[in-house]
């Protein structure tokens, strides 16, 4: 365990959470004995009505009501576990980026070169709704960086479809960068699809071939300048990619070096992955939690 990691641990969290892990138990117990209590009343009313409408089956009015009774308590339960979870995962969060020096906004309303990212394509843009979550930023070897949580849905028929969800960061690129270079994970016969779309418009990016084959192999790229893009992708920065995909178990990487705005340029980051942030079960104890 990180040494720094092993202090915030010792005296910011655990001493914390050993109080808070007491009113877990109390919640998941208050929740079931809500559900009891939805039960007895839903019996008690599913008899009641049966009794006053005089006709029907007393076992559907009792089971209909039962189960109305059980799932309404246990929801009600719910909502105060959901509510707990929820300022947990503030806490350990909040506790963990603040200790390694870093900024940390768990809901924010401007998301960092946003509007970028979709128009570089690295995020799909068929989205009606957009939701952002657990903001962090920083400074690291001298490059200040942003990394934050992004889910993009739309409606189909009847039903919310989720185009992305994963993970945006922007970090700043120590080289200066004119024009910009678009980086991809192979896809396989999809490559042409996605050359084509993006070779038309008056700022066409062209396919670019790597001069390492292990990485020609895992990725495609594509720049609007190829002398350029064969100097911002060395074999170094190609394999930070990889560690920064790695880091954040992600996949379908897509990666965009462009001049940066307070930097000589700057490299954005899109990642498919689960939600990095989030803290585990409440089932489980908070002292326990990986």
């Amino acid at each position: 365990m990180d040494a720094r990691f092993q202090v915030i641990w010792e005296e910011r969290l655990r001493p914390v959470l050993e109080t808070l892990d007491e009113k877990r138990v109390r919640l998941l117990q208050r929740r079931t004995v809500l559900g009891c209590a939805g039960l007895v009343a839903g019996s008690l009313a599913g008899i009641v009505l049966h009794w006053l409408a005089d006709k029907g089956s007393l076992w559907s009015a009792w089971l209909v009501c039962s189960l109305i009774g059980t799932g309404g308590g246990l929801y009600w339960g719910q909502l105060a576990i959901r509510d707990f979870r929820a300022s947990i995962k503030r806490l350990v969060n909040s506790a963990i980026f603040e200790g390694f020096g870093l900024g940390y906004e768990p809901k924010f309303v401007h998301p960092v070169r946003f509007q970028v990212f979709h128009d570089l394509g690295l995020v799909p843009g068929n989205y009606t709704k957009k939701r952002f979550e657990d903001h962090f930023h920083g400074r690291h070897g001298g490059l200040e960086f942003d990394v934050y949580e992004a889910e993009l849905t739309a409606h189909s028929g009847k039903h919310e479809v989720i185009r992305f969800r994963g993970i945006l960061m922007r970090i700043d690129f120590p080289k200066p960068v004119e024009g910009v270079t678009v980086v991809t994970r192979d896809q396989g016969w999809l490559n042409g699809v996605e050359a084509l779309v993006r070779d038309r418009g008056d700022r066409a990016l062209k396919r670019v071939g790597l001069v390492d084959r292990q990485f020609e192999a895992a990725f495609q790229a594509y720049a609007s300048d190829q002398v350029m893009a064969r100097y911002v992708l060395t074999p170094d920065v190609m394999e930070g990619l990889l560690d920064i995909e790695a880091a954040f178990q992600g996949r379908k990487m897509r990666a965009a070096f462009r001049p940066g705005e307070n930097s000589p340029g700057e490299l954005l980051v899109a990642l498919t992955a689960n939600d990095a942030f989030e803290i585990g079960a409440m089932s489980q104890s908070l002292l326990k939690q990986d």
